[in-house]
């Protein structure tokens, strides 16, 4: 019951910590304007929350029919912007076309190709991604890896 107990305080005491950490997120989105600015504060926000070795934040260019890479950290380090075609096997535009979160918590390769997709990671590990919506209508992904399997669990989906 003890053993029980703790556990349950420890995952409050996560949930509270991420509720503040998004609730800062929040302010931020609607204290800028600026696109750089607001990428910028989501990753500080988003390194309290989770390693993000792995994480990225793709807005969907429609008149180019192209994905942009606005924030890209790939084993720890912050990549250049960049644009790619749509390609409807890769993870962003999966989650855009669904408009569900993703959450896959072991076996991540082979749980994308079940899915359809062309995964871009290691074997091991988890994954969890999600759509961000405007006015009904998929318009940004973003997506944190991590290379311990179950690190990430279902309340992170949200």
């Amino acid at each position: 019951m003890a053993v029980e107990n703790s556990y349950l305080v420890q995952q409050s005491s996560r949930r509270t910590q991420e509720l503040n950490i998004l609730n800062e997120i929040g302010r931020a989105l609607s204290s800028t304007l600026d696109p750089d600015t607001l990428f910028e504060t989501i990753l500080t926000e988003m390194k309290r929350l989770f390693d993000v070795n792995q994480f990225c934040i793709t807005l969907h260019d429609p008149p180019r029919n192209e994905m942009r890479y606005e924030v890209e950290v790939c084993d720890g380090k912050l990549l250049p912007k960049r644009s790619r075609p749509l390609n409807e096997r890769n993870v962003p535009e999966y989650l855009m076309r669904t408009r569900q979160p993703l959450l896959i918590q072991e076996n991540c390769v082979e749980e994308m190709r079940k899915l359809g997709l062309e995964p871009r990671m290691p074997a091991k590990g988890c994954f969890c991604g999600v759509p961000l919506l405007l006015y009904e209508k998929p318009y940004c992904t973003m997506s944190v890896q991590s290379p311990q399997e179950r690190a990430l669990d279902s309340g992170h989906r949200k």
